[in-house]
């Protein structure tokens, strides 16, 4: 299962989903991972969608999830992307909020490596948008 968080930060997270869908409810979001690892799913893929907030913190949140994942099913991040967002005309989010530059990218590649280390990267060098 492939399933980017987006942002792991509650906060951001409500400013970027409208409150009459069920994405916006971040608990029900969060909460995919365990109702596909309960109904069979071996394999989950995470991910948070870079410059939407401090990325320093959406590391640590996206590695303390993985480890709950692992730790409470066995089952570590299959796959960890590394998707960043980037402006495009029509955007709801007018401009990059936050710095994630190349070097820092990287950084939370060899991160992943490091806390996941059967995990499989996916670089994304394409763009998200809203």
């Amino acid at each position: 299962m492939v399933l980017w968080q987006e942002t792991y930060h509650p906060e951001t997270y409500r400013k970027l989903h409208p409150e009459n869908t069920q994405k916006a409810n971040m608990d029900y979001h969060l909460d995919a991972f365990d109702r596909a690892v309960q109904a069979g799913l071996k394999k989950v893929s995470i991910a948070f969608l870079g410059r939407i907030y401090d990325w320093k913190y959406e590391i640590l949140a996206l590695c303390t999830h993985g480890k709950y994942l692992e730790e409470q099913y066995g089952i570590p991040p299959f796959v960890i992307g590394t998707p960043r967002w980037r402006y495009a005309e029509g955007c709801a989010i007018k401009n990059e909020p936050y710095d994630y530059p190349d070097d820092a990218w990287l950084l939370a590649a060899a991160i992943y490596k490091l806390v996941f280390q059967n995990s499989l990267p996916w670089f994304s060098i394409g763009c998200h948008s809203f």
